[in-house]
């Protein structure tokens, strides 16, 4: 049954659900209303419409994502580019790995959203990504990486890195730390072509 103060958290968890297994509009609010516990007219109570839980879903995980890069405790400190790289990979892929379909979502269902949604949430993908950008520019700016053309590196860093929650499961043969040390590996001793 529906939980007290259902919005955002009950409503948005099972939505990502329902969205991760049959896709955006595969998904009906019925569905969702089944899912919480209460009858499909009682959801517009809570929330205007099925593009509203797909942007909560979306908005959080860029949000987040974004903060976590930056949080003091735990983020990224502008220091050594090799290391930069290798934390960023490793924060990315800690959260893209916990919360898997929320992350497999956002990325999958973008082109699902009205104009205007969708330029909200470029807007914060965007925001996030260039942290990449940052990174990588810093390195080749400081020589620490030979590829020179950060736009394609970012590219190819981020298709890998994002569709980790596609593919990767914790119970699987990988662990997570084995994870982050094989997707540090493969982009920072590969793709960048680190100097030795």
């Amino acid at each position: 049954m529906l939980q007290d103060n259902p919005m955002p958290e009950q409503i948005i968890s099972e939505a990502t659900s329902l969205f991760y297994q049959y896709g955006y509009h595969g998904t009906s609010m019925r569905q969702i209303a089944e899912k919480v516990g209460i009858e499909a007219g009682s959801l517009y109570y809570y929330v205007p419409g099925k593009e509203a839980l797909l942007m909560a879903v979306m908005s959080r995980v860029l949000n987040e994502m974004y903060e976590r890069i930056h949080d003091p405790s735990s983020g990224l400190v502008f220091r050594d580019p090799l290391q930069n790289l290798r934390e960023l990979i490793a924060i990315h892929v800690d959260y893209v790995v916990h919360h898997n379909e929320a992350v497999a979502v956002t990325y999958s269902e973008i082109t699902k959203l009205s104009p205007e949604n969708r330029i909200i949430i470029i807007g914060l993908r965007d925001r996030y990504e260039n942290i990449f950008y940052e990174v990588v520019h810093y390195g080749i700016e400081k020589k620490s990486f030979l590829f020179p053309d950060e736009k394609i590196v970012v590219t190819f860093i981020l298709s890998f890195l994002n569709r980790i929650p596609f593919w990767f499961h914790p119970e699987g043969r990988l662990s997570l730390e084995e994870l982050i040390r094989l997707a540090t590996t493969f982009i920072v001793g590969g793709l960048l072509m680190v100097k030795s």
